[in-house]
């Protein structure tokens, strides 16, 4: 395998309707994101040790949905990271600021 989409190919359900792989995709980014967040909110204020494996782990699980997500609606991360630039840039084109977060155009 190159990279995760092509992983995504190799193993995600194929019975699934392009219905249920967009359910599938966003129902598991949520849950994996959670299962991130829970380690962090575990270091954060319980007292845990980071570990660094566990969180590049559920990420992993995380970009594997985002890909499903994207097989599902025709598209490529290249494509969504284009998009986001663009926002990102014409959303703060001097940077990050707190004006312009409070008063960014949408």
């Amino acid at each position: 395998m190159k990279d995760m989409a092509e992983l995504v190919k190799f193993t995600y359900n194929r019975d699934l309707s392009p219905r249920d792989l967009l359910l599938n995709s966003a129902l598991g980014m949520v849950c994996e994101a959670g299962e991130y967040g829970d380690h962090i909110k575990k270091y954060a204020f319980q007292g845990h040790d980071i570990d660094r494996d566990k969180c590049l782990k559920e990420l992993g699980d995380t970009l594997w949905y985002v890909e499903l997500a994207l097989l599902a609606l025709g598209a490529t991360r290249a494509e969504v990271e284009q998009l986001t630039i663009q926002k990102l840039l014409a959303r703060y084109p001097a940077g990050f600021t707190t004006d312009s977060s409070v008063n960014r155009k949408d």
